[in-house]
């Protein structure tokens, strides 16, 4: 029962306002040796999205409240913007509020995971609120709000010169704890000495704020020190962990992308970098594994509706920041200026796509003036200049995905690199009109043999990639994107498009040629969406690449697209995605992808509930982005271009390609959560294909 404590006991310290800076500090020797001998990195914090601004921080991130009843149900929620006065109004204002989401949370899943498994928790909490341990309070509270032992009196004592008059009571802490651990099984403890220093340093000099984050740190650094004392293991109970974190950024954390919170796990044999099946990225795990770690820690099968993954430690690669004799704090600190520089930058261009708006814009522009120029030499000027936008197209995509290799600093030196890369190239095709179309068939093979290298190797290059998803974000953090799943589209359907017609390669062995070429793109169709779907864990590129290349080698073979045809192309993208089930189902619960947990309800919802949430995203983005403008313009000139330059399609390759554009984008605006990015960049692909041959007619 819970007296006896059969399992490993558990001590959680929140650490709200703790800050990467705080790692390095030499008033936290406690918190260096910690990391040093546990498991450390950032977790991501995010919480459930919501348009109501008043449950959000004025800069747009989520409120600590927020993110502290994400820690404690394992699913992204949200709290009440006004928080009650008492544990029960607040349990009834969180429910009520959570109601109103997309998707179902299971409110006090940690206090239920213990009371199920008759684990008694505990919470210590000296925030002078209206009540003592109201963080604690929020991790911990079960479902019906309860929490067994919970702080009577704020542990605090007076101080003229600390913040808010008022400083933690370390020793009373300490004591708390030591009496609650005899009993529960689960204590949570919340020190705010960090977050009253962030909230007074406003009003403040400088040296007085510096002095006040000073004691707050040595406050810290003692009950730290305590607490792994109390944590060693004794004769033969079980070893006692021990949990540090902050819930979320420091308020004063100033960048608005930045949703990095230290994390630190003290437990027997858990030295080296901390990882988890949810990022697929050494050093970084999100708020929501926290609770399936505890899970997996005490053996107990996940709520339903959790969302995270258990992490573990990896042995901590030894690199210049951190040697053998020196603390990994620093390790820690330099992953985390590295994440926020490539969030800067990723978040900085965007994909630019007010620029690729301009680009299919300019197109009929050019064409129409052509057509109408008398002056021969100002036409062919404008055809020039066709092509040349043609090729710049594709070039900022690849020069997104290569030239963070190059490490710039700062995102004027990033636009600077990728100006630069498109000038080169567009003056090349300006200059040289008859290198543009093997100029843009060789930018669209070195985008297609990238991503695929890319994709074999690991995705370091999608990682860092200034169109792709950032990690600090949390909206992906490996495989590959729908922003580089609709260039991998686009460039090889381009590809295949691209050359001679089938007159033109008539006679002199043409009918080998033909045949070769479709075998070798038809292999690499399939590779492509295989690599795309299991290497690249992106669920949507199967249906999606595999409609568009299936509709693609249907015309090519029959010439036309037929209802028998279609169906066949649909089963066949339903026996895909059957095929990954079931080598997805083989794999462990927390190495499983989101497809397989959704078909199983434990991804957070079941699979109606998840497609409903993604047709709605969808709606919600093509009213809303920008890319929106992009796809719209990219469509409506690759149309036009088909009207007014009919024989460009004539081909049977052509008009293969061009079905499979189509087809790719409507499959992925359906089957993928924000697939209008991809649908946007294939068909802007598809329009320079068509461009680049028409400027040379």
């Amino acid at each position: 029962m819970a007296g006896s404590l059969p399992l490993p006991r558990l001590v959680v310290v929140l650490l709200p306002g703790m800050r990467a800076d705080d790692l390095g500090s030499p008033e936290l020797p406690t918190l260096q040796r910690l990391i040093a001998e546990g498991g450390s990195g950032w977790m991501i914090c995010r919480a459930a999205r919501t348009s109501d601004r008043s449950l959000l921080r004025p800069d747009g991130r989520e409120t600590t409240d927020s993110l502290l009843v994400t820690l404690g149900s394992g699913s992204r929620a949200v709290a009440p913007a006004k928080p009650p006065s008492t544990p029960a109004e607040f349990t009834a204002a969180l429910k009520a509020v959570n109601a109103k989401l997309d998707h179902s949370v299971p409110l006090g899943a940690l206090g239920d995971l213990c009371h199920h498994r008759g684990i008694l928790t505990a919470t210590i909490g000296d925030a002078d609120s209206a009540w003592p341990d109201r963080n604690a309070w929020l991790l911990a509270a079960d479902s019906a709000g309860r929490v067994d032992f919970p702080t009577v009196v704020a542990p605090l004592m007076p101080d003229d010169m600390a913040p808010g008059g008022v400083r933690p009571d370390v020793n009373a802490m300490l004591s708390l704890t030591r009496q609650r651990l005899e009993r529960a099984g689960l204590v949570v403890v919340d020190c705010e000495a960090l977050a009253r220093a962030d909230e007074y340093a406003a009003l403040c000099l400088p040296p007085l704020t510096a002095r006040h984050r000073g004691d707050a740190r040595k406050c810290v650094d003692a009950l730290l020190s305590g607490l792994a004392l109390l944590c060693r293991p004794a004769g033969g109970s079980p070893a006692t962990a021990l949990l540090i974190l902050s819930p979320g950024p420091a308020e004063s954390s100033q960048e608005a992308q930045d949703r990095l919170a230290p994390l630190v796990f003290y437990a027997d044999g858990s030295a080296g970098v901390l990882a988890s099946p949810s990022t697929r990225r050494p050093g970084i795990v999100l708020n929501t594994d926290v609770l399936a770690t505890i899970a997996d820690r005490w053996q107990a099968p996940l709520p339903t509706g959790t969302t995270g993954r258990a992490f573990h430690t990896l042995p901590a690669p030894a690199t210049a920041f951190r040697p053998a004799e020196s603390p990994s704090a620093l390790a820690l600190i330099h992953q985390y200026h590295q994440l926020l520089r490539d969030s800067r930058l990723q978040n900085s261009p965007g994909g630019l796509p007010t620029v690729q708006l301009l680009l299919p814009l300019l197109g009929p522009v050019f064409f129409l003036l052509a057509s109408r120029c008398k002056n021969t030499r100002t036409a062919l000027c404008l055809s020039r200049l066709i092509a040349s936008l043609a090729c710049v197209t594709v070039t900022l995509p690849v020069g997104m995905l290569l030239l963070p290799l190059l490490n710039p600093v700062s995102s004027g030196q990033a636009a600077a690199l990728l100006i630069v890369l498109g000038s080169v190239i567009g003056l090349l095709a300006f200059q040289r009109p008859g290198l543009a179309a093997p100029l843009f068939n060789g930018l669209c093979g070195l985008t297609t043999a990238a991503l695929l290298l890319d994709l074999f190797t690991g995705t370091s290059l999608l990682q860092r990639a200034w169109m792709s998803y950032s990690a600090v974000e949390g909206a992906r953090f490996y495989g590959i994107g729908n922003e580089y799943m609709g260039v991998a589209m686009g460039a090889a359907l381009s590809l295949y498009g691209g050359g001679r017609t089938e007159k033109e390669t008539a006679g002199n062995g043409g009918k080998a040629l033909r045949d070769f070429r479709s075998l070798a793109f038809g292999l690499l169709f399939l590779v492509l969406t295989a690599v795309m779907g299991v290497f690249g864990a992106k669920v949507g590129a199967i249906p999606s690449a595999g409609l568009a290349f299936g509709v693609t080698g249907l015309v090519q073979w029959r010439r036309r697209l037929e209802g028998k045809g279609a169906g066949g192309l649909v089963l066949l993208a339903l026996s895909g995605l059957g095929l990954l089930a079931l080598f997805d189902a083989r794999h462990a619960a927390g190495n499983q992808t989101h497809f397989i947990r959704a078909l199983t309800g434990e991804g957070g919802g079941t699979l109606p509930d998840i497609l409903r949430r993604k047709l709605a995203l969808e709606g919600w983005l093509l009213l809303h982005s920008s890319w929106s403008a992009t796809l719209l313009a990219a469509g409506g000139g690759l149309l036009w271009l088909r009207r007014s330059h009919p024989a460009l399609f004539a081909g049977r390759r052509q008009a293969a390609a061009y079905a499979g554009i189509w087809a790719g984008t409507v499959a992925s605006l359906l089957c993928n959560d924000s697939g209008l990015t991809a649908a946007a960049l294939l068909l802007l692909y598809g329009w320079a294909w068509a461009a680049v041959r028409a400027s040379e007619t």
